[in-house]
């Protein structure tokens, strides 16, 4: 229990609204006065000033007569709604900045979205395959494979940084990860005992043969399936398949608060459903 005393004025000097202060008080008078400048908004919607032999001018071949020849006309490519769309709203944000003007240029070259061949890219880590789904980079699993049993706490913390990065791809992450996440608590004795290595191993175990994830469709049925337990809440976010079989999306899954825990079981799985709405942004 914590004992203070507040008065009034206390109070209501808090509740007053705060006074805008301009931050360029508080910087180095070499940086306030030489650089502040290129820190304004309205400068960063500005182009660079003329600079000689930066701009290069491309002459067309001539006629006979010295006149440009014409460029041979094309409509425009055929774009879906949403790229045009995303075209309109770039090329006036780029227009009313004076970044771009309206080319009078006989040699114009229509706007082109190009999509890439390939189906799969890296993403933070992932892969993810348009046609397959989202999983692991393969040289993450490799070095997973040959992680060694931590033997300190910094060695613990460090396998948690790296797993919890990939907590999406596992099913009741948290859960799984109890008797590590307890090591690193204060004033715990650091005893990587025969739990606290199965766990390891299992944990290892589950990141080398996790299933790849599908990606998110917005048109098609999503299921949540919330799970509750003593330690922990999470669910898995699923969607039907083309063949009408359910597949994970992500998983999801978080340690409770002390006071959570002694929640009773209806009031557990109620959390486990508001938690996995608010992790997946349910509107």
């Amino acid at each position: 229990m914590e004992l203070y005393s507040v008065t009034l004025a206390d109070i209501n000097k808090a509740l007053e609204p705060k006074k805008n202060v301009d931050p360029s008080q508080y910087l180095p008078e070499w940086l306030g006065t030489e650089f502040l400048k290129s820190f304004l908004l309205e400068e960063a919607n500005k182009l660079p000033a003329y600079r000689t032999g930066i701009y290069l001018h491309i002459p067309l071949q001539s006629d006979n007569f010295g006149k440009e020849k014409p460029v041979p006309w094309c409509a425009m490519y055929n774009n879906s709604r949403d790229e045009l769309l995303v075209l309109r709203k770039t090329l006036t944000e780029l227009l009313e900045k004076d970044f771009i003007r309206v080319n009078k240029s006989s040699a114009g070259a229509p706007v082109l979205f190009v999509k890439k061949p390939v189906k799969k890219t890296k993403y933070l880590g992932y892969i993810i395959d348009v046609n397959k789904g989202i999983s692991m980079e393969t040289r993450k699993v490799e070095a997973i494979k040959e992680w060694e049993a931590p033997k300190t706490i910094k060695g613990v913390r460090g396998f948690l940084g790296f797993a919890n990065f990939y907590r999406m791809s596992i099913k009741d992450y948290s859960n799984l990860v109890l008797p590590l996440t307890q090591l690193t608590q204060k004033d715990v004795p650091f005893v990587f005992d025969e739990k606290c290595q199965k766990a390891f191993e299992h944990l290892k175990e589950l990141f080398i043969e996790s299933p790849i994830l599908a990606n998110f469709d917005p048109d098609r049925r999503t299921v949540v399936e919330p799970d509750a337990s003593n330690w922990a809440v999470g669910g898995v976010l699923l969607q039907y398949n083309d063949t009408g079989i359910l597949k994970p999306v992500a998983h999801f899954s978080k340690k409770n608060l002390p006071a959570e825990c002694n929640y009773p079981i209806h009031d557990k799985e109620l959390l486990a459903s508001i938690c996995c709405l608010d992790e997946w942004d349910a509107k």
